[in-house]
């Protein structure tokens, strides 16, 4: 391709970026880390759900590497397994089996007895729902009386809950139900209150009301789940129309200390406390549980394979041990599949409801809680914006490969940090934004400073390798390249080595002034470089004297002698220059300078030098002024 570029393109970009950099009067090096950089933070302020989703995981994460201690605490499972149902047969149990279970847990010394079971229907098996199963007819009337005649197993099983401190539960639902539970325990509540903030739902399945009036605890059973359906947090209460009520987690432990009732403290920034508004802490008998401000906790999960359940079975035939009963809370639920209700924990284990309930009351009892306090995400954005912005301050100042190493650096502070902060103060601080920022203001800025050096030295290299004035090759340049064109040359006879001289040119300065003599100069290049084709190289020597170096191969055509094959070539030029005169602006004449030029020419020989051609040529070039000018000599 022709060896010239247009240096008019050149300058006009060169005042485009003087504009914008005037008038943002800051650098695009700046400018793309800094607009990134806000909107970062933007995304972080108007989290979408996946960015939500991202850091449960990783706070899930957090807790697989380093899952809870176990510590001994007062709360054992009887486990409604595989096994018990081989025993004792398929789910439902009758009541009265229930009963039993009950009243052999009461006599091993339970503190407190807590059901994973929802109990909304009556027992099928009860006595009187058996005789209405009996075909009609005299034959079975005796049988149905003896049968209605026998204790209801709901009404066994409900007095067998009113003898012991038992817990049952509810379910929540998002829409109304028939009717609403009974509210057990009393309520109390420090601040405001609560209820704007707990999560609300429209109502309730509800347990038979005759085992409901005999228990002495009762809560909601349901676990709430992210858009993942992960457990990892349990609300100790929730909101159902305008009444609270307790989770059966809250329950078993209010029962358990004999308390009557459940504490909140809240606050509000309206009345002037600090913070969030929303709940504080809850009160249950002697334990005092901080929460979010929904009255959440982070369920702290320990590793399943420590979970040890005393099999239903064993507790009915008597040989369950006392030791693994007695002062205990004691949880019964089903781990069987078909029996049992299942999630995924933050451990990403399959586990049971009844599981949950274990691990949500050892969190409270071993008071290992997790916190995600109310300033920690104005922390966290306040951090990303203080370490982009000394990133995005010291990259142009440090160059790429330091800030390339501060940037790791600070990853993997970040990365530390939030390890060391969940592992040590059970913090969850989220080191997803920060990350992200680091890695984003790194890239944008290096790419930003990579791409104005590139410009800059793009525009230097040009202007070192060009004419600033005309655009094409300087002195220096067209030599070095025409040397290299010539060492590449198969054939030295076909080299050109030409030199080009406007004729009268002092004379144009002279008339018309020296700003009419460069657009001259300029004229010329761009009409010479339109008629040579491609491959010429063609650089200004000085003044008006400029050199043409190139390899000349014939057209179809045209003869394959290469001296006849380039004086077309110079002849073709020199008309095309003579016959495009330049027009004077601003003259109402229309008057117009008519430039030519004479070219002298060479082929260098075969041992011979380019300086030595080259001077041949201008010895030529002489020769064609002192013949009369416009035209072409060879020497």
């Amino acid at each position: 391709m022709l060896e010239r570029l247009d240096k008019s393109q050149i300058f006009d970009s060169e005042k485009s970026y003087a504009r914008v950099s005037l008038s943002w009067k800051i650098p695009w090096s700046v400018m793309a880390p800094l607009s990134l950089l806000l909107t970062a933070t933007a995304i972080r302020l108007y989290e979408p759900a996946i960015g939500t989703e991202y850091r449960l995981q990783i706070f899930d994460r957090y807790q697989q590497l380093s899952p809870r201690v176990p510590t001994d605490v007062p709360i054992s499972i009887v486990d409604i397994d595989e096994g018990s149902l081989a025993r004792i047969g398929q789910w439902p149990w009758p009541r009265q089996q229930m009963a039993d279970l009950v009243d052999e847990l009461t006599a091993l010394g339970a503190a407190a007895i807590v059901f994973d079971v929802l109990f909304s229907e009556p027992d099928r098996l009860s006595p009187a729902r058996l005789a209405e199963l009996l075909p009609a007819g005299a034959t079975f009337d005796e049988t149905r009386a003896k049968l209605r005649d026998l204790p209801d197993n709901d009404q066994a099983f409900a007095s067998a809950i009113s003898n012991s401190n038992v817990a049952i539960g509810f379910a929540l639902t998002p829409n109304p139900g028939p009717r609403l539970p009974e509210l057990k325990p009393r309520y109390a509540t420090k601040g405001p209150a609560p209820d704007p903030y707990l999560l609300s739902f429209g109502g309730a399945i509800t347990a038979l009301p005759v085992l409901e009036a005999s228990a002495s605890g009762y809560g909601y059973l349901t676990h709430t789940v992210g858009t993942d359906e992960v457990i990892r947090r349990l609300p100790l209460f929730v909101r159902i129309g305008e009444t609270v009520y307790p989770s059966l987690a809250a329950e078993a432990l209010r029962i358990a200390q004999g308390a009557s009732n459940h504490a909140t403290k809240t606050t509000d920034p309206a009345s002037g406390n600090t913070g969030r508004a929303g709940l504080i802490n809850v009160r249950i008998g002697r334990l005092i549980v901080p929460t979010d401000p929904a009255g959440q906790i982070w369920i702290r999960y320990r590793d399943s394979v420590h979970t040890q359940a005393v099999p239903a079975w064993q507790v009915l035939s008597g040989e369950a041990p006392a030791n693994q009963v007695s002062g205990r809370i004691v949880l019964i639920g089903s781990s069987a599949v078909g029996v049992g209700d299942f999630g995924v924990n933050a451990l990403g284990d399959l586990t049971s409801s009844l599981a949950v309930q274990v691990q949500a009351i050892e969190t409270i009892l071993a008071a290992d809680y997790l916190a995600r306090p109310d300033w920690m995400a104005g922390a966290e954005i306040l951090f990303c914006l203080v370490l982009g912005a000394i990133l995005i301050w010291i990259l142009p100042r440090w160059g790429m490969a330091w800030c390339a190493g501060l940037a790791l650096l600070a990853i993997t502070a970040v990365l530390g940090g939030g390890w060391i902060a969940f592992d040590r103060y059970r913090l969850l601080l989220d080191p997803m934004y920060p990350v992200l920022i680091v890695v984003l203001v790194y890239l944008s800025g290096a790419f930003s400073i990579y791409l104005t050096t590139r410009t800059r030295l793009i525009r230097t290299t040009w202007l070192v390798e060009h004419d600033v004035l005309t655009g094409c090759l300087s002195r220096r340049t067209w030599y070095d390249r025409a040397i290299t064109s010539l060492e590449g040359c198969a054939e030295r006879q076909r080299f050109l080595v030409a030199v080009f001289d406007i004729d009268f040119f002092k004379k144009v300065n002279d008339t018309y002034g020296h700003v009419l003599g460069d657009e001259a100069l300029k004229h010329m290049v761009n009409i010479v470089t339109q008629a040579l084709k491609a491959g010429a190289s063609f650089g200004r020597l000085g003044g008006e004297e400029f050199g043409l170096a190139l390899e000349v191969v014939p057209d179809q055509d045209e003869s394959t002698d290469p001296r006849q094959t380039a004086a077309d070539v110079l002849e073709r030029v020199r008309r095309k220059l003579e016959e495009s005169p330049l027009p004077i602006p601003d003259n109402d004449n229309h008057q117009e300078i008519a430039l030519t030029v004479s070219i002298g020419a060479s082929f260098p020989l075969p041992l011979e030098s380019l300086g030595d051609a080259l001077n041949r040529a201008d010895k030529a070039l002489y020769s064609a002024k002192e013949s009369g000018r416009n035209r072409v000599v060879f020497g």
